[in-house]
């Protein structure tokens, strides 16, 4: 994977028939550490390990609570994570030995990261369900073993005390949240429709690669899209770049940093905009640092790869709040938004965000480039992954054409998979009225097959680039340039010839179902193998 979080300890879990219960207010069974129960509610699931990674197990221990009951710090310690991930609400906790503790789908937070936090101190309040969970390293400790009074115990052997950083912390809770039970639910639902056993993926096998199937599917594709041709530019028109000032937020993909983004290469200055008014979003907020410290306007914060491929929504909503800055400090001036990849569905779902609170106002031209609309059939088969075979199969695939390091447990593979609960909500979700969104994909795009970044509401592109890398490269291929260029100037997109048409259709439907085979053989390939 991308990133690999440091470890901490080396785990050595040992049973001890001969310690007796310790009393009340005396140091716990770890290394000198109380813990207590962060809640006073009937344990609904106690931690069970699994057989194996994607197994059924519980790694710690779920309570039935009350909604705004008080959750407490088990042990004292500083608070290493507090925040979103997965939709849900989370506070990790460092403790003196080195163990870290994680209080799960909370409805509030009342601490912050850096903060020292007492044994039971209350860091925030419940929903329906709390879930505590104790790591050492990758290790997930049982919670109940740790407990004042219990009569087994851990010793720990420490290697290195150094705190994570929110990153590391974040990808923790993302891995665990992964691994829970449920979680690939959406996903799975889709693959079983493809391959519910070895002889449905015959015949989903037989389909596909049957000329006729083939031919009929990509035939009603190719009536659909000549009998729906909406207005176009006549591909020989110039694109006059206006002198109307506007400001453009540049949105990265998945993997991408804030140093090293495909959405980078689209070429601003040649669009018309300023260097002082291009913004690129961060994954933790706000803006990416600026390298000439030209403004201070915004918060700048950096941010890596994993903070990329956390919850997609809760981006969407940093970035929702980065174009209200935006609108507030610049009044007047047109937000512009061109994103790439997963970045498309971020603008989306912030586009959602400002649109319920009537606040779409400021946008001008939204374009997004390789955007998994419908789906990305990859990240599908990401998700599809049940064995150590099939996860190193599929990492390398995925790595060479993304051309950057995707971590294949991630929150955000699993909510761009086709079938996932966000793609499903994206698709009954509308553009909003008033904005004006262009999607533009790539004929030979391997990572987002060109007929998934259609999108209904929008003006659809395929620009004519093919290869390996057409996906890293589209942001700043010049066709595509065009395209946004006209997006700007409120112009539809380049009129297609019919040969492009059915070079677009035929190769977007060849992509597409040879890597929604790939998902469903794995799919079924890795339910056929122990562990």
């Amino acid at each position: 994977m991308f990133s690999t979080p440091r470890t901490l300890f080396t785990a050595i879990v040992a049973l001890s028939t001969l310690v007796a219960a310790a009393p009340p207010g005396r140091a716990g069974p770890a290394g000198g550490v109380s813990y207590h129960p962060p809640v006073d509610a009937p344990v609904t699931d106690p931690f069970r390990a699994p057989e194996h990674r994607y197994g059924p197990g519980n790694r710690g221990i779920e309570y039935a609570t009350e909604p705004d009951m008080p959750v407490a710090a088990v042990a004292a310690g500083e608070v290493t994570f507090a925040g979103q991930v997965g939709g849900s609400l989370h506070v990790t906790v460092r403790h003196a030995d080195g163990l870290r503790s994680t209080l799960s789908f909370l409805a509030t937070i009342g601490v912050g990261r850096g903060d020292h936090v007492d044994g039971g101190q209350v860091i925030g309040r419940s929903g329906t369900r709390t879930h505590l969970g104790i790591r050492a390293g990758d290790e997930y400790l049982d919670p109940a073993a740790l407990f004042v009074g219990a009569t087994g115990g851990v010793r720990l052997v420490p290697t290195d005390t150094a705190p994570s950083s929110v990153a590391e912390e974040r990808a923790a809770v993302a891995r665990w949240l992964a691994e829970r039970p449920g979680f690939r639910e959406g996903t799975a639902d889709w693959l079983r429709g493809r391959a519910l056993d070895a002889a449905a993926l015959s015949s989903s096998l037989g389909s596909a690669l049957d000329p006729t199937g083939f031919g009929l599917r990509t035939g009603l594709a190719l009536v659909h899209r000549f009998r729906d041709r909406p207005p176009c530019t006549p591909a020989h028109a110039p694109v006059a770049v206006g002198s109307e000032r506007r400001v453009v937020v540049l949105v990265g993909g998945l993997g991408s940093t804030s140093g090293d983004a495909a959405v980078d290469d689209v070429d601003a200055s040649a669009l018309g905009y300023r260097p002082e008014d291009v913004y690129r979003f961060s994954y933790e907020g706000g803006r990416t640092p600026d390298p000439t410290d030209r403004r201070q306007d915004i918060v700048a914060t950096p941010y890596t790869a994993s903070d990329s491929q956390a919850d997609l929504v809760e981006s969407g909503l940093e970035l929702a709040a980065l174009i209200d800055e935006l609108a507030r400090l610049e009044p007047g001036v047109a937000v512009d938004v061109v994103a790439h990849s997963q970045g498309g569905l971020v603008a989306r779902l912030a586009l959602l965000e400002l649109d319920a609170a009537g606040r779409t106002g400021p946008l001008g031209a939204v374009v997004t480039l390789g955007t998994p609309h419908q789906g990305a059939d990859l990240a599908t088969a990401a998700a599809a992954v049940r064995t150590d075979l099939g996860a190193s199969l599929t990492f390398g695939v995925i790595n060479d054409v993304a051309g950057s390091a995707i971590e294949l447990d991630s929150p955000a593979v699993h909510q761009l998979a086709v079938g996932s609960g966000l793609t499903d909500r994206l698709a009954r979700s509308r553009v909003p009225e008033g904005v004006r969104l262009t999607s533009v994909g790539a004929r030979g795009d391997l990572v987002v097959a060109s007929n998934r970044s259609q999108l209904d509401g929008a003006a659809n592109i395929t620009v004519p680039l093919v290869g390996l890398h057409a996906h890293e490269q589209l942001p700043g291929d010049p066709a595509t340039n065009r395209e946004i260029a006209l997006a700007i100037a409120g112009s539809p997109p380049t009129c297609e010839s019919n040969r492009d048409i059915v070079l677009d259709v035929l190769s977007g439907r060849l992509v597409s179902e040879t890597e929604q085979l790939m998902a469903a053989g794995l799919f079924v390939g890795g339910a056929t193998v122990p562990g």
